[in-house]
C-alpha cells in the first residue's frame, strides 16, 4: 500500500489490483467452511426435529431399526456433503488475478 501511494495509484485501482485479490482466498475459504457447517447443522435438525427431508426419514429409519436404510441416507448425505466441498472449493490452489492484461497498471 505504501508504493501505491509513492506511485500515486488512485484509490480504486489499489481497491481493485491490491486490496480485493488479497482478500479473495479467505472469503473463498470462509465461504466453503460456512457451507459445509450449514449443510451439516440443516442435516442435524431435520434429524432431531423435523417431519420431512433426509434427516427425518434417517430418523424414522433409526426408529424402526432399518440399518441399512440408516446406512442409505447416512451415505446420500455424506455424499451431498462432497458434491457442495467441491462445488465451493474451484478456485482452491489457483491464481486470483481479475484481470489478464497487467499493462496497464
Amino acid at each position: 500500500m505504501e508504493l501505491a501511494t509513492v506511485f500515486r495509484v488512485g484509490h480504486a485501482k489499489q481497491i481493485r489490483d491490491i486490496i480485493c485479490p488479497a482478500l479473495v482466498p479467505f472469503w473463498s475459504a470462509a465461504f466453503a467452511i460456512n457451507v459445509g457447517t450449514g449443510w451439516k447443522t440443516v442435516l442435524m435438525s431435520e434429524l432431531i426435529s423435523g417431519e420431512t427431508g433426509i434427516g427425518a426419514a434417517m430418523n424414522t429409519a433409526r426408529v424402526y431399526l432399518k440399518t441399512e436404510e440408516v446406512m442409505g441416507w447416512t451415505l446420500l448425505g455424506k455424499g451431498l456433503e462432497i458434491l457442495m466441498r467441491i462445488s465451493t472449493s474451484g478456485r482452491r490452489g489457483k491464481s486470483y488475478a481479475f484481470r489478464t492484461n497487467q499493462h496497464d497498471v
